[in-house]
């Protein structure tokens, strides 16, 4: 297998095509909107293929690279566009720009796609998924309720609605939890303002002193002698209730 620097004469022709094509593009408003025109997407585009690898080689030589060597190119090539072999040249073009003004590691697969999918943003990354969803809802801003949304949806546009993603089943049982905590602190909370509203009610006499429990044995017993309830009975009541002996 070749190295990278003993590459054929096509890549080095079309690394000069992509310096020349990247400078003419430079000066012209980007937009991953394309126009109502034919285009050509990558897997029919031999000069984009081209430009495509001189891109790639370029990234491994100034780009930060992890346990890669220089052999690997040409498979990372044969991913690159197996993964976008459905985009144009051009769109493929502006999403490394975007990356390269974001990043100084070499890209993935993944991060270019993710790139073009989100028109231009930066693809979604599980790992701030999680780092909003340990947030309680009320301190997560619009924005990051819009990351949640997009991340989880994005399963659904790959074909993957019938997995269920752990993290996002994790945040809604905490985000459960945390609902039932605060509906138990304020069923507290109203309990509180309750009798505080009662006792103030009492003192300024708009409402009679809540009877203790002798009182109540004491009217439970009044009531049944005026009834002519048997002696025995009331007793017996008194018993029942720790009153009597």
């Amino acid at each position: 297998m070749q190295t990278v620097q003993n590459h054929p004469q096509p890549i080095a022709a079309a690394l000069q095509a992509a310096v020349e094509s990247t400078r003419q593009t430079a000066q012209k408003p980007q937009s991953f909107v394309q126009p109502l025109q034919e285009v050509t997407p990558l897997k029919q585009d031999t000069r984009g293929k081209q430009e495509l690898a001189a891109m790639l080689y370029q990234c491994f030589q100034g780009l930060k690279v992890w346990g890669k060597e220089p052999e690997s190119l040409e498979g990372a090539v044969r991913l690159f566009e197996l993964a976008l072999a459905d985009y144009p040249m051009d769109v493929i073009r502006k999403a490394f720009s975007v990356y390269l003004k974001r990043s100084n590691e070499m890209p993935g697969t993944g991060d270019i796609v993710g790139i073009i999918k989100r028109k231009g943003r930066m693809p979604l990354a599980k790992e701030v998924y999680v780092t909003i969803s340990k947030k309680d809802v009320e301190y997560r801003t619009a924005d990051e309720q819009e990351y949640m949304r997009e991340y989880l949806s994005s399963y659904m546009e790959a074909g993957w609605d019938g997995v269920e993603d752990e993290q996002a089943e994790a945040s809604r049982q905490a985000e459960n939890n945390r609902l039932r905590k605060e509906n138990m602190e304020l069923r507290w909370e109203v309990k509180r303002l309750n009798d505080a509203l009662h006792a103030e009610r009492r003192r300024n006499g708009l409402e009679k002193p809540k009877p203790g429990l002798q009182e109540k044995i004491s009217a439970t017993v009044e009531a049944m002698r005026k009834a002519g309830a048997p002696e025995a009975d009331i007793e017996a009541f008194l018993k029942a209730d720790g009153v009597a002996e």
